[in-house]
């Protein structure tokens, strides 16, 4: 006969039960209240099963863990990844660490992007680790026998190490190359854990999160109108700065814009971002963004101009874009540069040469001379800079938090609890609030404009 009980001191469900003239009498760690009285009955019928039949998988599991938890409680966690990695050790699943890359690859549940490109950079992030993991701990040779122990041993080398690329060039990998690599890693061990190859994500723990240190500042009304001011003429130059002062959009985002992205009767820019392009709702990744006087100019000036077959805004700008992403962000930055504004974190990369006043020194071609400090350069201001002042002139402007989440494209689960969706009226209201900027034809020479 078996049944539940409760015993006195004690909050839990208690079990009794007789195997071959044997009494057992065990907790259930479930405590003793009527919801849980289903659930502890249950638990009473399994166990007397295994006790029934030692030899079955549960029965020895049980067993097992019977014994794991008789350990001192700091090494449970150890000997439970023991006894895993040895189960492991006899599966099909288990992969090896040198056809990690392939298999992660060739999951088609695992989380990646398809395009090539993207796969490419996915691969080489891979065998980075991989040659790593070779010559600091050769003996590893399947994907369930690396520990966090090696992980944080990697991320360890990934800030520190001067030849992650096999280029040997000196140059410590910056915050942007050390998240990629690690979140890659991180999606890497997550399929693998969830298809039974590893017995569990070993970088899951370490951080990638940005500092105040680390993020890009926004920029002031005056250096914002100097920037504009020296755009004009400039090729597409202006229209990609307007649009991402005025919508808060990532210059992937600006430079490929689509016209099926843009409502000019309607005033609205409806766009998935590129970082949100793998999400599984893409209908509420999607921004929608009023336009503001400027951006409506600009973007009716140049679709009358556009041909009809034109898929994007900036058709050239676009196809370069996708081809190199660095030519469309070095032509901003040069940009910064020559009206003045210091792109590098102070004591970091190039700076600008400044005379006693404080003023850009120019060389006799009019560009602005610089100096290197020795130390990679830690990018403080650059297009996403628009982006954050975006955020700030709507903050300034006593914006809901929500509505300026949801232009931007922001989200958290916390936020999600505390706020509604902002309407669309309030977001137009958010956008038309920020003052229209003054950019007439400005001195080079950014007057003023200090780091």
């Amino acid at each position: 006969m078996a049944n539940l009980y409760q015993r006195p001191n004690s909050p839990f469900w208690w079990m009794r039960f007789q195997v071959k003239g044997k009494a057992y009498y065990e907790s259930t760690g479930l405590q003793a209240t009527q919801k849980n009285e289903g659930k502890a009955r249950a638990l009473l019928n399994h166990r007397v099963q295994e006790v029934k039949n030692p030899a079955s998988i549960e029965g020895l599991t049980t067993r097992i863990l019977e014994r794991i938890h008789e350990l001192p409680h700091e090494k449970q966690n150890t000997k439970r990844r023991e006894v895993a990695k040895r189960i492991l050790g006899d599966m099909t699943t288990r992969i090896l660490i040198t056809d990690a890359w392939v298999a992660w690859r060739d999951d088609p549940e695992a989380e990646k992007t398809a395009d090539e490109r993207t796969l490419g950079m996915y691969e080489g992030r891979c065998r980075s680790f991989t040659a790593w993991l070779g010559e600091e701990h050769p003996s590893v040779k399947y994907v369930h026998e690396v520990t966090r122990h090696m992980a944080k041993g990697y991320a360890t080398y990934l800030k520190s190490h001067k030849d992650i690329s096999g280029s040997n060039s000196g140059i410590h990998v910056s915050l942007s190359t050390f998240r990629t690599h690690i979140n890659q890693l991180k999606a890497m061990f997550r399929a693998f854990e969830k298809a039974g190859s590893a017995t569990e994500n070993v970088f899951d723990r370490i951080s990638t999160k940005k500092t105040d240190a680390d993020s890009k500042r926004d920029l002031t009304q005056e250096e914002i109108e100097i920037v504009l001011s020296n755009a004009q003429g400039k090729g597409n130059l202006l229209p990609w700065l307007l649009i991402g002062l005025y919508t808060g959009l990532r210059m992937g985002d600006v430079v490929t814009l689509r016209w099926s992205e843009v409502d000019l009767k309607r005033q609205v820019i409806e766009r998935l971002p590129l970082k949100r392009r793998n999400a599984r709702d893409k209908e509420k990744a999607t921004v929608r963004i009023p336009m503001h006087p400027e951006i409506d100019q600009v973007l009716t000036i140049l679709h009358k101009a556009a041909p009809r077959e034109s898929e994007y805004v900036f058709p050239e700008d676009a196809a370069t874009y996708q081809r190199d992403r660095s030519t469309t962000s070095t032509t901003v930055q040069a940009h910064l540069i020559e009206c003045g504004i210091d792109t590098h974190k102070k004591g970091t990369g190039w700076q600008i040469v400044r005379d006693d006043n404080g003023m850009p020194v120019r060389q006799a071609s009019g560009k602005v001379k610089l100096v290197y400090t020795g130390a990679r350069g830690k990018t403080i201001v650059g297009f996403h800079s628009l982006r954050h002042s975006f955020v700030s002139l709507c903050a300034a402007r006593n914006v809901p938090e929500v509505a300026m989440m949801e232009l931007v494209g922001h989200g958290s689960p916390s936020m999600t609890r505390h706020y509604s969706h902002a309407g669309e009226e309030t977001k137009r209201k958010a956008v038309m609030s920020i003052p229209t900027m003054s950019y007439g034809k400005k001195a080079l020479a950014p007057t003023g404009v200090k780091e």
